[in-house]
């Protein structure tokens, strides 16, 4: 994926590669491999779960597109995000920060804020 390619449309476009008649929506079994895929483990049950919050048509499929809008636009996301960013998974030392402060020659592009 590019690096500037928002989280939505890199999980939209998996569940696209698991989407059987190209019409939006997933089985469970494929959101589990989709999500396998994405380095992310659950449980069928769990995605059973995900399911049950966001959705499913009478042949057990969830519109990945409505899942996807709704897991990175809600409040929720807001608060899981509020952890991810206080967890540090490693420190450098001074001498490497500037080195990879040295090295660094790209530029980092934001998306534009909508509010």
């Amino acid at each position: 994926p590019a690096l500037q390619e928002r989280e939505q449309t890199i999980l939209i476009r998996a569940c696209s590669k698991f989407d059987e008649d190209g019409r939006g929506f997933i089985t469970c079994e494929a959101f589990q491999k989709v999500l396998e895929c994405l380095d992310v483990s659950a449980t069928l049950s769990e995605c059973r779960a995900v399911f049950s919050k966001y959705g499913q048509d009478v042949r057990g499929r969830m519109p990945y597109k409505v899942f996807a809008n709704a897991l990175f636009t809600s409040k929720n996301r807001l608060l899981a995000w509020t952890d991810i960013q206080h967890t540090v998974p490693f420190q450098l030392d001074d001498s490497h920060k500037q080195k990879l402060q040295d090295a660094f020659t790209g530029k980092i592009q934001y998306r534009k804020c909508v509010t």
